[in-house]
């Protein structure tokens, strides 16, 4: 089991969820779900990080953990997550076939 924790101090509080069956799993989609319901529960005070992260300062965090502000953008127009992960599945359909040989 893998127990994640998300701190949400605009919320005054953190999220946890517990996975039950890691081949399910879809880590970058649940985290995708989660930073879009914090955007929408925090009444407008929302706010991604900005300072340096990793010794960089542009892309701003969330950018440089996606590789790209696509997800960012998608977020902040309020694209359902299911319709922004969507766009993924080409990536991971060579993911899969690059990694293979190696499973």
């Amino acid at each position: 089991m893998i127990l994640r924790s998300l701190a949400l101090p605009m919320l005054r509080g953190e999220v946890q969820y517990h996975v039950t069956d890691r081949r399910t799993l879809l880590p970058v989609h649940t985290g995708d779900a989660f930073l879009q319901t914090a955007r929408a529960l925090s009444a407008g005070d929302f706010q991604w990080r900005t300072e340096i992260y990793e010794y960089v300062t542009n892309p701003i965090a969330i950018d440089l953990h996606f590789r790209s502000a696509r997800e960012e953008l998608a977020i902040e127009q309020e694209i359902p997550w299911q319709d922004a992960c969507g766009v993924w599945e080409p990536e991971k359909r060579t993911f899969r076939q690059r990694g293979e040989p190696a499973l």
